[in-house]
């Protein structure tokens, strides 16, 4: 009997890559399989050809079946999105406990490390601008090589000084049979810095 400790690296990267593609059929494929399987049956039906019925009735089962299979699944892509806008709800809603379990003991944000010192930051953060509500309008991701990284987008609504639109990265990596947020960035946005927002984040980590 194979053990996951007997799967070999690549083995895992490539039944990674297939659960993922199957999660996420390309729309055309599915389509092109319901549409052929369509045309095929119309035109063995016409000509009272089975074999062609067949082919035809087996293409669109076969399309069916992936669109069944990639809505059931859920890809990385898909779960560190989901992820991300938990975090951000965490935030939002000051669910502490939930915020901090979505992020990597060792958790980078600029200069600052650890789970603690991270969500205590966050949380100066968010009360020192009075932060009512979030709105996310940006999100996306690009896959690299260990981790997924998301591009968040969001506007905060709190003291009108404070009330602005920012950009960051999200890393997320596949730690101990889950997801894990291991770092965040901030990136240059609409009339905000990048470095404005890493100098805020280092003030805030001492109050």
């Amino acid at each position: 009997m194979t053990s996951l400790s007997d799967v070999l690296p690549w083995e895992v990267e490539l039944l990674t890559k297939l659960y993922n593609f199957f999660a996420e059929i390309p729309w055309f494929i599915s389509a092109s399989l319901l549409l052929g399987g369509a045309v095929l049956w119309w035109t063995g039906n016409s000509r009272l050809d089975r074999q062609i019925k067949r082919i035809g009735l087996t293409a669109f089962l076969a399309a069916m079946v992936l669109i069944l299979v990639s809505w059931l699944l859920v890809s990385d892509r898909e779960r560190v999105m989901g992820l991300t806008k938990q975090f951000v709800k965490a935030i939002e809603a000051r669910d502490w406990r939930q915020m901090e379990g979505l992020m990597h003991p060792k958790v980078m944000v600029v200069s600052i490390s650890g789970q603690e010192a991270v969500g205590r930051t966050i949380r100066s953060g968010v009360e020192g601008i009075e932060l009512k509500s979030v709105t996310i309008t940006r999100l996306s991701t690009r896959p690299e090589t260990d981790v997924f990284t998301v591009v968040l987008g969001v506007y905060s609504n709190a003291r009108p000084e404070f009330s602005l639109a920012t950009t960051w990265e999200f890393d997320w990596a596949y730690i101990d049979h889950r997801w894990q947020l291991v770092e965040i960035r901030g990136l240059d946005g609409w009339g905000v810095k990048a470095s404005d927002l890493a100098g805020w984040l280092e003030r805030l980590r001492g109050h």
